[in-house]
């Protein structure tokens, strides 16, 4: 390992005990731009990394779940997430069910003021948004969803994945990387899923 500022080999996993709440498995965020969460090797991931969050046939909250959030003044240098002990490992996946309106997964989300440079995954990394009732307003999910910007080289070698309910008025949203907040360019190299 080339020294990374944190691994995880284990398991890191968000539920709420109760409906209609959302959830996120891993949250760095700092303080301010003078007072930054910074994790200067990067992170390591081979284990699993997720975050499930549902509502109830009453609600008309619209729930998140995020399993990996990098908030702001966060900053990451370079998150890897490796299949490294086999198919199975190297998971980050976030997953919301139910019937509201709106809601959304989101396995990897890069906030505003928060940076990630690089991505390299050989593992899985999955947003699953479903419901029950196809005549709600809008759904989404977002596998890797970059709101500051920063990303600018992903290696994937491994599956990069978003899957949604379809919805009667086609409002469903399923990226697999959401790049657009980028102005300068990314290098995405593919040679997985």
């Amino acid at each position: 390992d080339p020294g990374y500022s944190f691994y995880n080999r284990g398991q890191i996993n968000a539920t709420p005990t109760n409906v209609d709440l959302g959830s996120v498995g891993m949250d760095i965020i700092g303080d301010s731009s003078t007072a930054q969460a910074l994790l200067t090797g990067g992170i390591f991931n081979s284990g699993a990394i997720s975050s499930s969050a549902s509502t109830d046939t009453s609600s008309a909250q619209a729930i998140s779940a995020t399993a990996l959030r990098i908030g702001p003044y966060a900053v990451v240098p370079i998150l890897e997430n490796s299949n490294e002990v086999g198919a199975s490992s190297g998971n980050i996946q976030a997953s919301v069910t139910g019937a509201s309106t709106g809601q959304g997964a989101f396995a990897i989300q890069i906030d505003v003021n928060g940076s990630l440079a690089k991505l390299i995954n050989s593992g899985t990394i999955s947003a699953t948004a479903q419901t029950s009732d196809v005549t709600v307003g809008s759904i989404t999910a977002v596998a890797i969803n970059d709101l500051s910007g920063t990303l600018s080289q992903i290696i994937n070698t491994g599956t990069i994945a978003a899957q949604v309910t379809q919805l009667d008025n086609n409002f469903q949203v399923n990226t697999a990387a959401n790049l657009q907040a980028n102005t300068s360019g990314v290098n995405f190299q593919n040679t997985g899923i």
